[in-house]
């Protein structure tokens, strides 16, 4: 049965899983797209992005492989459709849960307001830095800024999440001592090679699949 799962049934099932607790998602859920690109060309990809570079410092990052992204969906969960961030000064970490009042954020971050910021741990902060910027694959990078900043900002995205909530935290840019953006989509990057359905019947993808299917029923 779970070899007949198509590899789009994984990723709606990322979908739900990434924004299961988020009340937000749910309010604006005409904007998000129904089906997920599990590959992308580049170009095209530059083309949704192209709001987030008006940031003067930023990478933009994907998955090295299918079985990278299951691996690691898998065991992150729900984390990554988290916007986090650094305060490079202070090496304080702190996240906003889903998209909730995401314009408001940045605007009080540049009042000098932070006390709508949940405080993390270097422990749960840095696996997620880690791993976007780490083992994920470089795509874009784009350095015009070298005074440092206060702020780097840490968001998992994809295309799939639409106009209404590209909208929201493009917002980003706009922060006064953002130092650094950070976004992973999440998608495999097919400009110089070429990824087909057969690539995702791996084994961490079958397996992923298993666990998470009974939370569509």
């Amino acid at each position: 049965m779970i070899k007949s799962i198509s590899y789009r049934l994984a990723f709606f099932t990322v979908i739900a899983v990434l924004f299961s607790g988020c009340q937000t998602f749910f309010k604006v859920v005409t904007g998000v797209s129904s089906t997920m690109e599990y590959q992308m060309k580049n170009p095209e990809r530059l083309k949704y992005y192209q709001p987030y570079l008006e940031a003067d410092n930023i990478s933009i990052y994907t998955l090295k492989n299918p079985e990278e992204f299951c691996k690691n969906i898998n065991y992150f969960g729900s984390q990554l459709g988290n916007v986090y961030f650094e305060d490079t000064e202070n090496n304080e970490y702190y996240v906003v849960n889903c998209f909730d009042d995401i314009r408001d954020t940045f605007e009080d971050l540049n009042n000098g307001d932070i006390s709508f910021l949940k405080c993390v741990s270097e422990e749960d902060f840095l696996p997620i830095k880690n791993y976007i910027t780490q083992t994920s694959e470089m795509v874009v990078n784009q350095e015009n800024q070298k005074q440092r900043k206060k702020w780097n900002v840490y968001l998992s995205w994809g295309t799939f999440m639409g106009k209404k909530l590209k909208k929201r935290t493009a917002t980003v840019t706009k922060i006064n001592e953002l130092n650094y953006l950070y976004i992973l989509d999440l998608s495999v990057d097919s400009t110089n090679k070429a990824i087909t359905e057969k690539d995702f019947q791996t084994t961490e993808c079958a397996e992923f699949t298993k666990e998470k299917v009974d939370y569509l029923r």
